[in-house]
């Protein structure tokens, strides 16, 4: 019944509600048209055992992703390093200041305490 699948708006995907016991059996997708006909076997107890077909992403999926990034982290850190260290020893990098004119001899001047009038 219509109430047990749904075709998307652009006809590319199909999605069937199958109850829990259709989860055993291995079903057949046909599609034909005047030029080609195909068939695929779809076996549903591996697709969900899996966890989905291809939305699924295995470990090594996961191991590849986190080298990946872990090169980016390492690389970034280190371009940072290395433009901090480039900055560093730049002297035209490094502002600088005057150096302010101090006395020879420290100032120094006498309070008398008076008593009021």
């Amino acid at each position: 019944s219509s109430n047990h699948h749904q075709l998307s708006a652009d006809g590319t995907t199909l999605r069937l509600a199958l109850p829990p016991t259709a989860a055993n059996g291995t079903y057949t997708c046909t599609v034909s048209n005047p030029a080609d006909h195909k068939v695929v076997l779809f076996d549903l107890q591996a697709i969900c055992q899996s966890g989905g077909g291809q939305m699924s992403f295995s470990t090594s999926g996961y191991i590849v992703l986190t080298l990946i990034l872990l090169a980016v982290s390492l690389g970034g850190s280190f371009w940072c390093w290395r433009m901090n260290s480039e900055k560093a020893a730049d002297p035209a990098a490094t502002p600088t200041v005057p150096a302010e004119d101090t006395p020879p001899d420290p100032q120094y001047a006498e309070i008398v305490r008076r008593s009021p009038p």
